[in-house]
């Protein structure tokens, strides 16, 4: 009897250590991001696991605020850039909502020759390798005269998130009962209507998980905000993170402030939200 208790203690025990291990490899490096940020510039280099309390500080995020040499050259502060992050990641939101949610149903309800074709090829534009692709967007990009803007920076994050949230949202939309749509058009009610008033409202979590890929995604885009935006003030926070990392000094503070910044963001979204994303996620993955 005490052999077989000592040894279901043991079996707990060497299947909650990998557990741990692993939520410390993920935990650990945030905390030393967070705790880095805190404390004043001098002390980063001696800085301890747990420091006291009265060496934490918020002196790097007031810096970071005060418009002055942050990147580099005189700069505005980090707010102007958390702005042109909202922003740009808000645009591409919408957008990536209305179209898809158009595409998606279409896909789903409406029959077409080459509906099949079409379905396929969204897939295949998601799967293709997004890199290969920013030369040609970004030479169509600035034949239209869109370079060095916003508008250029949401049209080719579209370009590569688009085609996901299609393909999301097509996977739930086929999930929901026809039976429903059936009624409202026999109702009198056209497909538009019936997307809006019917489909769109009981498909809120699908809805919700898509919205917040696409955040997400515009959010932590580098390449091509860096690609496009050559004006310093149109710059992302992903682009001030990096020009923060030049020659031999680096301001580690203000450093791992703006990352805590680009961290906390799309964190409180998925907190926030968080029982919308799984419901969503699953119902999308689900296609009959």
């Amino acid at each position: 009897m005490r052999n077989n208790i000592l040894k279901n203690t043991l079996s707990k025990i060497l299947l909650v250590i990998p557990g741990i291990l692993i939520i410390l490899w993920v935990l650990l490096p945030i905390y030393w991001m967070i705790v880095a940020s805190i404390v004043p510039e001098v002390q980063i280099s001696r800085l301890h696991l747990f420091p006291r309390l009265d060496q934490l500080s918020l002196q790097n995020y007031i810096e970071l605020l005060t418009p002055g040499d942050i990147i580099k050259v005189k700069a505005r502060g980090i707010q102007r850039y958390l702005w042109n992050s909202v922003v740009i990641a808000s645009f591409v939101t919408v957008i990536s909502l209305v179209a898809g949610s158009l595409a998606a149903y279409a896909i789903s309800r409406i029959r077409f020759r080459g509906r099949d074709l079409f379905s396929g090829l969204i897939l295949f534009t998601y799967v293709f390798p997004g890199t290969v692709l920013i030369a040609p967007i970004y030479l169509y990009v600035k034949s239209l005269g869109l370079s060095n803007s916003f508008a250029g920076v949401i049209f080719m994050e579209l370009a590569g998130i688009l085609p996901f949230i299609s393909w999301l949202l097509m996977g739930y939309f086929q999930e929901l009962p026809i039976e429903i749509e059936e009624s409202a058009l026999v109702d009198g009610c056209n497909r538009l209507q019936v997307l809006l008033r019917i489909v769109l409202p009981i498909s809120l979590p699908g809805l919700v998980t898509a919205a917040i890929y696409a955040f997400v995604a515009s959010w932590d885009a580098f390449i091509i905000p860096l690609v496009i935006l050559e004006e310093r003030d149109l710059w992302t926070l992903p682009i001030v993170l990096r020009h923060m990392i030049y020659g031999e000094y680096i301001k580690w503070g203000q450093l791992n402030g703006v990352a805590v910044i680009c961290a906390v963001v799309p964190a409180v979204l998925f907190g926030l939200i968080q029982k919308y994303i799984v419901r969503g996620l699953a119902a999308g993955a689900v296609k009959g």
